[in-house]
């Protein structure tokens, strides 16, 4: 953390501000919604999902109205939401690229509205198998739901300025200049200040690690933020780490300001360490304090574990106008545990509470609420693989994980009910959960297989307050994520079931590709079908008798399976999930050393033991330069006189080396087509390629 980070260009983040600013946290109008923040710029990898989730019986009309960074302003676009559903829309399939957009939502009806930000390396592909353009690596990631207040003063807790780059964003929707001052205190209480003017209808990003680096010191250079304006603005902070390129971005988070110091802040999310001893990611967790008064406070916070048990309990003792905080890693007694938090002063201060882990590779901010609710909703919430976030040519195929932390801090015990709502329309699931009273609980999508591979938006309704937030993580020992304090919404919005249970999908598998491997097993198989459930839960795979040695369900439609050894000969497939067992007889050969595989060559010369075709897609032009590998123990089976066909159609070869191939793929119709490796009139190698 000894060294600033040079990407000053992040202030392109986001957009011109032409529309009335949110409030942080507090419980915004359910029929305007309202976005300072986003970028789809594809230098930096950016991508900017609007996530919706109606919880009406009816359907809903939604118009987007997006304000480009450069001024220009785009036609309004609208989109008919169905009722008790989620819908997900790509900014970037409405702005284009775009340096930063500023958004506006109007809806018929009360809904939830949230902006997911992903970046990293490239964009988003398109859901077609086979593309072969650059895909982001979704290393980082920030969500932030929209609100529709501005106000003349805004308070940050969180900020550093020598590891960490830190922003402000202010943006001025009103019809007259105002004049934005920015003070920045660390931890000390020393103050340092920026004075603007930000013109109507416009957005002004202050970069306070440029001001405030040179005066600070590696290892304390947490600082906090007030910003103070003499018209309504609205103020967002992000923060973004890193060195990775081609961003200079690895993670980062955004957080709307608070409009009002609260002498109580509680937070439902809370990790330190692991919760499995020893294993990674390992979590660090700190609540960030700022006190705005003229008085030193002492702000005592506490930690709540399961079933009523209260963890820990410290005081801090904060200066006047300083900021302090709670580093758990210091408090024993949360260690590898989760956690829920509540902060309390006797006069009111500011909390948000940071989660950092695989070594500040990601982390998530957000202030905390004020008071608990009877009801919350979020519009976003993903559970296993979506090919959109996938990359061919990546092992990790970012699956997604989405935790519901629930915070009671009352003493009575309760009944949370908790509704579903998955995308195309009365589509969902409803469940419950009981909370003792001072404690938190966690509701985890994987458990529910009828949530496999599908996104979702989630309203919660419980007898008693409470508070909940969201935690989403993707990719391989959750190598990124973000989170988010729910909407709190009035007890006046009625919310039920949707009326068609989602019911886990039929299972179907399609295609066994390839269909023959070495009996020592390690052939990477590919069962393409419909209705694939988690990972985690309720799937197998069996070639014979013997389970796969390692599979991952990619998505819905695809898993990918590793062969265990077997002996020579034919085995069926077994794919066991959301239930249903799928056999499928002979599906697959072991074939052993200097043996033919099924429909290959009689007359003595050996088949591969292994074919690896890359890229196995094309688009039906043809022209794709494919690389055909065979491998053998003994044999060379591809030499200068090999040939190979797409489906009978000869391919143009460009190069030769023993045992590998690389041909130019003919014109073909969409759809599969058998490829054959020919060597002296003899088969010696077959596969699959796919023409879109």
């Amino acid at each position: 953390m000894s060294r600033a980070l040079s990407f000053a260009m992040l202030c392109l983040c986001a957009g011109a501000a032409l529309f009335t600013p949110a409030v942080a946290h507090g419980a915004p109008s359910l029929t305007t919604w309202l976005f300072a923040e986003g970028s789809t710029n594809g230098s930096f990898g950016f991508e900017q999902e609007i996530l919706i989730g109606n919880p009406n019986p009816t359907a809903v009309t939604v118009t987007f109205e997006l304000f480009t960074q450069d001024g220009q302003s785009l036609a309004p676009v609208s989109r008919t939401i169905a009722p008790r559903a989620r819908f997900t829309e790509s900014i970037r399939a409405i702005a284009g690229d775009r340096a930063g957009v500023a958004l506006r939502l109007t809806s018929t009806l009360p809904i939830v509205a949230e902006r997911t930000m992903y970046w990293g390396g490239g964009l988003f592909r398109p859901e077609v198998k086979g593309y072969r353009g650059r895909v982001s690596d979704m290393r980082g990631g920030h969500s932030e739901h929209g609100t529709d207040d501005g106000s003349r003063t805004w308070y940050f807790a969180e900020g550093e300025g020598k590891f960490f780059n830190t922003f402000i964003s202010v943006a001025n929707p009103g019809t007259s200049p105002a004049s934005v001052t920015v003070s920045y205190r660390d931890d000390s209480g020393t103050e340092v200040t920026q004075v603007e003017v930000v013109p109507s209808r416009s957005r002004h990003t202050f970069w306070p690690t440029a001001v405030l680096s040179p005066r600070l010191r590696s290892g304390r250079a947490g600082f906090s933020t007030v910003v103070t304006s003499d018209m309504p603005v609205v103020a967002e902070r992000q923060m973004y780490w890193g060195n990775e390129a081609p961003s200079g971005i690895r993670g980062g988070h955004a957080a709307m300001g608070v409009t009002t110091p609260s002498a109580q802040w509680l937070f439902a999310e809370g990790i330190q360490g692991s919760l499995t001893p020893g294993a990674d990611p390992s979590y660090e967790t700190f609540v960030l304090l700022l006190n705005p008064t003229t008085a030193p406070i002492d702000v005592t916070v506490e930690f709540f574990g399961q079933a009523g048990l209260k963890l820990a309990e410290v005081t801090r003792s904060v200066g006047a106008g300083a900021r302090g905080g709670v580093w758990a890693r210091e408090v024993p007694a949360l260690l590898n545990r989760a956690f829920a938090i509540r902060a309390s002063a006797a006069v009111p201060f500011v909390a948000e509470r940071a989660v950092y882990w695989r070594g500040l590779s990601e982390g998530t901010a957000t202030a905390g609420a004020t008071e608990p609710a009877r009801q919350w909703g979020f519009a976003e919430g993903l559970q296993g693989g979506f090919l959109k976030y996938q990359d061919d040519d990546d092992d990790d195929k970012r699956r997604f994980n989405t935790f519901f932390p629930i915070y009671n801090p009352g003493a009575t015990p309760a009944t949370v009910t908790v509704h579903f709502y998955t995308e195309g329309g009365n589509t969902g699931v409803t469940r419950t959960i009981t909370v003792p009273g001072q404690s938190r609980e966690t509701v985890w999508t994987l458990l529910y297989d009828e949530l496999a591979n599908a996104r979702f938006a989630t309203f919660f309704s419980s007898d008693q307050p409470v508070v909940v937030e969201r935690v989403v993580y993707w990719g391989r020992g959750n190598k990124a994520g973000h989170a988010s304090l729910g909407v709190p919404l009035p007890d006046s919005l009625v919310l039920t079931g949707a009326t068609t249970l989602r019911a886990a999908p039929t299972a179907t598998v399609r295609e066994i590709e390839p269909s023959s491997g070495p009996v020592s097993g390690g052939t990477v198989v590919e069962i393409e079908g419909s209705g694939f459930g988690n990972t985690e839960l309720g799937t197998q795979v069996l070639f014979g008798a013997q389970p796969a040695r390692v599979f991952e369900v990619e998505h819905d439609r695809e898993i990918k399976a590793i062969t265990p050894p077997g002996a020579p000969g034919r085995v069926d497939v077994t794919v066991i999930t959301r239930g249903r067992t799928i056999v499928i007889p002979n599906a697959f050969t072991y074939v052993a050393d200097g043996t033919n595989t099924p429909g290959g060559s009689s007359s003595g010369t050996p088949s591969a033991l292994k074919v690896e075709i890359e890229p196995r897609w094309g688009p039906r032009a043809g022209g794709t330069r494919v690389k055909i590998e065979v491998e053998h123990t003994t044999s060379v089976l591809i030499d200068a006189s090999s040939q190979v066909f797409f489906g009978g159609v000869l391919a143009r070869t460009d190069e030769v080396e023993p045992n590998e191939i690389k041909v130019f793929a003919p014109g073909g119709a969409v759809g599969k087509v058998e490829v054959t490796v020919v060597t002296r009139g003899q088969v010696v190698a077959r596969g699959m390629f796919e023409y879109f």
